[in-house]
């Protein structure tokens, strides 16, 4: 989960909370992390940043994350965001389980699809190791479940999504992939009927497809954008475009008959 603590005075009018702009309002969105890197010299996280240069870590990573440009616009944004893993429930933060990282800085920016990269510096090897385990998991994902059952309820584009509406520990909503829709020739975003809500924003959905061939059929598994709220207005539940808006489950009395291996959803997204 993101907590944007700062809104920049360069945050565009037509994003939200462009109203409170150089206020410290608190506004909340998801993110994903995409990669870690280890690196040397001086440790630049929140903590050594504190002290004299010779007394900091030497050795420290930098995790990488990825989210909704509107939830962090700029650096100055960013170095105001804390950013907590693990907020997977509402006892994780009294059992110690959710962890909190500063981030420090944008690295990559695209403003007409709705896209943020950044990263948080840290030299907690603990969560490091944690991290990168969950993300070493993510690619083994598996599902169970007969494929008649998906085929038979119209399920070939499940599409899930992990985020945490209104700053809430994690919540998981499925729905459909509805429509995919060009932006420009290099870019496309997606539309889904996934229940999501403010807070959402930044949070990366997967599509779980079902192809079904002449002797047998298969799954696979798509990772959309970063949800969107703001891109294409007067939809909701929407995708930024592929460097989302809000509708309703059409999944009622469908759960029974799906079940796939969450693992991923633990792994890939905070």
């Amino acid at each position: 989960m993101l907590r944007v603590g700062f809104t920049s005075w360069g945050r565009p009018d037509h994003f939200a909370f462009a109203q409170h702009r150089g206020s410290d309002v608190l506004h909340t969105g998801s993110a994903l992390v995409c990669d870690i890197v280890e690196r040397s010299g001086a440790c630049c996280c929140s903590d050594c940043a504190r002290c004299p240069t010779q007394a900091r870590h030497q050795a420290w990573f930098e995790i990488h994350l990825e989210t909704a440009l509107h939830v962090i616009y700029d650096t100055e944004e960013a170095r105001a965001t804390r950013v907590d893993f693990f907020y997977d429930d509402d006892q994780a933060i009294a059992a110690g389980r959710r962890k909190t990282v500063w981030a420090s800085e944008v690295k990559h920016i695209h403003s007409e699809a709705d896209f943020c990269s950044f990263v948080c510096a840290t030299h907690d090897t603990s969560l490091v190791r944690q991290l990168q385990q969950h993300l070493a998991q993510s690619t083994k994902t598996k599902f169970y479940g007969l494929s008649g059952c998906w085929m038979s309820a119209g399920w070939d584009h499940v599409c899930v999504i992990a985020s945490h509406p209104h700053g809430q520990p994690k919540k998981i909503t499925v729905g459909r992939l509805t429509n995919e829709r060009e932006l420009s020739p290099l870019h496309r975003y997606f539309i889904y009927s996934v229940d999501t809500c403010p807070g959402s924003s930044g949070a990366r959905g997967a599509v779980i497809e079902l192809s079904k061939g002449k002797r047998s059929s298969r799954f696979s598994m798509r990772l959309l954008p970063p949800h969107s709220s703001r891109l294409g207005s007067r939809e909701i539940n929407v995708s930024s475009a592929s460097v989302a808006g809000y509708a309703q489950p059409e999944i009622a009395g469908l759960l029974e008959n799906i079940r796939f291996n969450p693992m991923w959803l633990n792994s890939a997204i905070w």
